[in-house]
């Protein structure tokens, strides 16, 4: 049979695939044979309680597989596809049924975890090797979803500040960045926001947001100047103090399609990233207030689009 998840949730979780299991693998004497063997009847020897809530845990991971339209797609007996095939350029775009929110889950946590398996096995190759590689990015939207805060090796904040030097990357996209506090322990969430230090902010959600970017965006220096009346004359005091280079109230205020482009390397600026349909041009209804953009993309030659539902 093949290695898929519905064929171990058979083999684990029903007593007669499990015992044809333990007879077939009787009939063979290598070692790995033997060494199966002696598992299997360690999990089925455990007193029933205990191999209760064994299969129970078991069942609570692997019943989101189960599904037909879920296992036709993620849990084949033939694969279709490799992650090592986003060198070559492929993309990988999920879109699953609002049926399926508890799957989506854990798909998107099955594809990151090889999506970061698949970047660090690129340490495996030598230096000039890696240099050749193409860059490759995670894209997640709602990025709060697909963080984890597992103790482990493929941890988000561990493996994110790892898989730059390997030409890979992560791009999240939160409503804000307590969002992020939500997944993650403040301690974890504050690693991983260092680490993924190029930022894009629009108008912030709440006030701790602001205060988070307006931190990041950085301070300055400025000097204040007061002034007063003593015995009939004007005196005047300077005053060195270090500010923000946006006040937290400035950044809940940004118009719409505003951000302020921070790079971990260069001075922050701010810009408008205006909405562009999916074939690259601007939308009717931006162009009717920014002629500007309708005659910037009037010089490429790209027409206006109707409004669609892409919009």
């Amino acid at each position: 049979a093949y290695v898929t998840i519905p064929n171990i949730h058979r083999l684990l979780l029903n007593r007669e695939d499990g015992q044809a299991a333990i007879e077939e693998l009787t009939n063979f004497g290598d070692q790995r044979s033997k060494d199966l063997l002696a598992a299997f009847r360690s999990h089925l020897e455990q007193p029933p309680e205990q191999l209760g809530g064994v299969e129970g845990t078991i069942s609570n991971y692997l019943d989101f597989f189960m599904h037909p339209e879920i296992a036709e797609v993620f849990c084949a007996n033939e694969p279709t596809f490799s992650v090592s095939k986003i060198d070559a350029g492929k993309i990988v775009c999920i879109a699953m049924p609002q049926k399926f929110q508890a799957e989506r889950l854990y798909i998107n946590t099955i594809l990151k975890l090889s999506y970061y398996f698949h970047a660090l096995s690129r340490f495996d190759k030598s230096a000039e090797e890696r240099e050749r590689d193409n860059l490759i990015v995670l894209f997640a939207d709602e990025g709060q979803e697909i963080i984890t805060g597992a103790e482990s090796a493929f941890a988000d904040h561990r493996v994110a500040g790892i898989i730059r030097e390997a030409r890979a990357t992560i791009v999240l996209a939160t409503q804000a960045y307590t969002s992020i506090h939500g997944s993650l322990d403040k301690r974890y969430a504050e690693v991983l926001m260092l680490n993924l230090s190029n930022e894009l902010i629009f108008t912030v959600a709440n006030q701790d947001s602001a205060v988070i970017a307006s931190k990041n965006i950085g301070e300055r220096e400025i000097v204040e100047k007061s002034w007063g009346w003593s015995a009939g004359k004007r005196s005047y005091n300077y005053q060195r103090k270090i500010k923000p280079f946006f006040e937290p109230y400035r950044l809940r205020k940004l118009y719409k399609f505003h951000a302020i482009i921070r790079h971990c390397e260069k001075p922050f600026r701010k810009r408008l990233i205006p909405p562009i349909n999916p074939d690259g041009t601007f939308p009717r209804w931006f162009l009717s207030f920014r002629p500007d953009y309708a005659i910037r993309q009037w010089l490429t030659g790209k027409p206006a689009q109707p409004v669609s539902h892409y919009e």
